[in-house]
């Protein structure tokens, strides 16, 4: 991505081995919005959260 100058920050919760969930994040608040969520969702699935920064 940073060759179109869009530079993002990547988290992961849960272990690799599990099912993959992939949530982007566009809305004008921080990536901490996805906390609750990969919390609730740890224990079942490998969660990747991209958002963008500054």
């Amino acid at each position: 991505m940073k060759r179109y100058f869009i530079h993002e920050r990547v988290t992961e919760w849960g272990e690799k081995r599990r099912p993959v969930i992939l949530c982007l994040h566009g809305l004008g608040s921080t990536g901490l919005s996805f906390i609750e969520i990969a919390e609730e969702l740890k224990d079942d699935s490998y969660s990747v959260y991209i958002f963008p920064i500054d």
